[in-house]
């Protein structure tokens, strides 16, 4: 009797104490989340719309239509970090609230351009099944691969280098960093 009272006083123990941690969780979706947490973007070229090199003029600059949607976070319109938004076709100046789930850097024309892959929220937006980076790099590699080729082919030949992909925490970092860098 005393082994069963003393494994029950251990158990709810445990249970008490799994509780108060539980309880001290934060829901990175709770109503009395701060603007801070919110990501919002706004859409600056859709997918489809024709690519323009903004660096060289007249028939050589034109490319590809751009395979996904182009935004930029609201509040730091900035050409150093960009968000590449998967979803269905956006149109533009169209503001949304995202969830990052990873960062693409390259150097481009010898700039270090930062450009977080992000998801909208509306899961009526999404039109795949992408919700963090290990289902990027691992269900849907060919649309990681996309994104590597399109974006370090797009200026033309030997103007860009990548620098690598990071996930969900990197691609906050950035953000981090953008704001911080801000007036």
């Amino acid at each position: 009797m005393f082994i069963f009272l003393n494994q029950y006083i251990k158990l709810s123990s445990v249970v008490l104490l799994m509780s108060i941690w539980i309880g001290c969780q934060t829901d990175a979706e709770s109503p009395g989340d701060s603007e801070e947490k919110r990501l919002e973007v706004i859409v600056e070229h859709s997918a489809g719309d024709e690519y323009i090199s903004e660096r060289e003029e007249g028939a050589a600059s034109r490319y590809m239509p751009y395979p996904f949607n182009m935004a930029y976070i609201r509040g730091y319109e900035s050409e150093r970090t960009q968000c590449i938004v998967l979803s269905q076709q956006l149109s533009k100046r169209r503001r949304l609230e995202v969830t990052p789930i990873a960062l693409f850097s390259m150097t481009e024309y010898g700039e270090l351009n930062n450009y977080i892959i992000v998801i909208p929220k509306d899961e009526d937006l999404q039109s795949i099944p992408v919700h963090n980076f290990s289902d990027l790099t691992t269900k849907y590699v060919s649309i990681k691969n996309i994104i590597d080729n399109w974006m370090l082919d797009r200026c033309g030949f030997n103007c860009s280098r990548k620098e690598g992909w990071g996930g969900e925490s990197a691609g906050l970092k950035a953000i981090e960093n953008l704001k911080a860098s801000q007036p």
